[in-house]
Order: C-alpha cells, then sequence, then structure tokens
C-alpha cells in the first residue's frame, strides 16, 4: 500500500505542475506557465507531500483542475464543461472536505449572470442568464452525485440516492 501510495501520490502531483502550467498559460504568456509550474515543482511542501501517501496532493491536483476548467468555462461556456466541473469537485470534496473552499469561485461566476439578469434587468442577459443558472444546478448535483459515489462511507445507506449523512 505505501509503494502503491507514493506512486499514485507522485503521479497526482505531477499532473498538478502540468495543470497549473496550463492555467498560467491560458491566463498569461508562456513565460509565466514555465515560472509558476516550476515554482509549485520545486515547492518543498508539494516536494515532501508527493514523496509521502498523503490525500493533499489528490485534492490540489482535483482542485486545481477545476480552477482550470472554470477558467475555461468563463472563456467559453459549454454544457460539458459545467459537468467535468462538477466532477473535478466532486472528485476534491471526496479526497478531502476542507476542498470546499472551491465551491464560492463557482458560485460567483453563477451569480455574476444573475445579477446581470435580475440587477441590470438587461434583455440580452436572460438566455445567457437562465442557461448558466441551469448549468449550475446540473454542476450541483453532478457534484453530489460524484461525492455519493466517489465517498460512500460519508453516507449512511447503501442506495446510490441515499443522501443521510453517516
Amino acid at each position: 500500500l505505501t509503494l502503491v501510495g507514493r506512486i499514485s501520490s507522485a503521479m497526482f502531483d505531477t499532473g498538478t505542475v502540468v495543470i497549473v502550467y496550463f492555467l498560467a498559460r491560458r491566463l498569461f504568456e508562456n513565460n509565466v506557465a514555465l515560472l509558476a509550474a516550476s515554482f509549485y515543482a520545486l515547492s518543498v511542501s508539494a516536494i515532501q507531500l508527493s514523496h509521502f501517501f498523503a490525500v493533499d496532493t489528490f485534492s490540489t491536483f482535483w482542485v486545481t483542475m477545476a480552477l482550470y476548467i472554470l477558467v475555461i468555462f468563463t472563456q467559453r461556456p459549454h454544457f460539458y464543461l459545467s459537468i467535468l466541473l462538477g466532477i473535478a469537485v466532486g472528485m476534491a470534496l471526496s479526497s478531502k472536505l476542507s476542498a470546499v473552499l472551491i465551491l464560492p469561485f463557482g458560485l460567483l461566476h453563477v451569480l455574476w449572470h444573475i445579477r446581470c439578469l435580475y440587477v441590470d434587468r438587461d434583455p440580452t442577459c436572460w438566455p445567457v442568464a437562465k442557461r448558466m443558472l441551469i448549468w449550475g444546478l446540473v454542476s450541483i448535483f453532478v457534484i453530489l452525485l460524484t461525492f455519493r459515489v466517489i465517498q460512500p462511507y460519508a453516507f449512511a445507506g447503501s442506495n446510490v440516492l441515499d443522501f443521510r449523512l453517516s
């Protein structure tokens, strides 16, 4: 278990370095992306956690993946990205519950469209805001379903549709 845990932890942390690179490249330029990936790869905490079998590397991978998907979603919204975002956040929550702090970032994006819909009362926002609201609800459902399937010990019953906490 120790060897498998160490190898999988190192692989997930290496994946985090790659995602940090692509996230920084999407937001900035290639030089900044290389610098960001290098800073993360050389950080003492990341090296120590990937050397040992710790859940933080898995949680960091899925949170970084969720941020990357959210950035892509804000630039080019699509329905499949809301499903992928739900899976990434659900996996992050199932690996470590403190990953719940990623949820406000997704909610802020949905709330921005709701503000455009109800506060600004801009008629051009109506189709986009309604679509974002529906996609946000789909993401929440996918988060709950992913968490329920991946972390079954958090719930009392064995039925997938039973959401009573243990």
